[in-house]
């Protein structure tokens, strides 16, 4: 289990720019994974906290809260809470959950905080994540994100709680993919307007 503070920074891309930067490294690891999102009435979304339960082959599934602390530029803080789940976990096999009941309790405190009781399933949407190694030793996670309305957009992310680090990084990616720049949403916030977009157009 994780507890504690993630920084990251994200980028999104053009298409050509995603396969562009993707070329210029190695693909080192590629991920298929379903992202399964929870909320309670909007709570989450118009905080812009994501609860999400990822699943992807040969692997657990892994339960992650994500509470944002700021943002300056395409650097996220935030507090991320996650721990693998048992394949049968009751928030997999249900559309709503009780928070004290059927939550891990590392997770109860922080949602009880925010007066949420209880969650409901909201949807999924697939990311195919490859890690890529860049020249000057630089590792990164290029993402292509198929969204429920049918459309798609690309990023890639840095995990590294090393300024000079993530900085080299971005350098690097900027100077193959010219389209890059800060992601100002995350992708449970471009899920929830995908989603509304799909509600609108039925």
């Amino acid at each position: 289990m994780a507890n504690g503070s993630e920084v990251e920074a994200k980028l999104t891309l053009s298409e050509s720019d995603f396969y562009r930067l993707r070329e210029r490294g190695r693909v080192v690891g590629q991920m298929d994974q379903l992202n399964i999102y929870y909320d309670s009435e909007g709570r989450l979304s118009a905080l812009k906290a994501t609860l999400r339960v990822r699943m992807s082959h040969g692997a657990a599934p892994v339960l992650t809260l994500k509470l944002p602390v700021r943002q300056n530029g395409s650097v996220r803080h935030a507090v991320e809470i996650e721990t693998p789940l048992a394949r049968g976990a009751s928030i997999l096999r249900k559309r709503k959950v009780k928070v004290p009941d059927e939550i891990p309790p590392e997770f109860t405190l922080h949602l009880s905080e925010l007066a949420i009781h209880h969650l409901c399933r909201v949807g999924w949407m697939r990311t195919l994540r490859q890690v890529v190694r860049l020249p000057n030793r630089v590792t990164i996670e290029l993402d292509h994100v198929r969204l429920p309305n049918g459309s798609q957009f690309f990023e890639v992310e840095i995990e590294d709680s090393d300024s000079k680090a993530r900085d080299k990084a971005v350098r690097t990616i900027k100077r193959f993919a010219k389209s890059a720049s800060p992601s100002l949403q995350s992708k449970f916030e471009r899920f929830h307007e995908a989603m509304s977009t799909r509600l609108e157009k039925a």
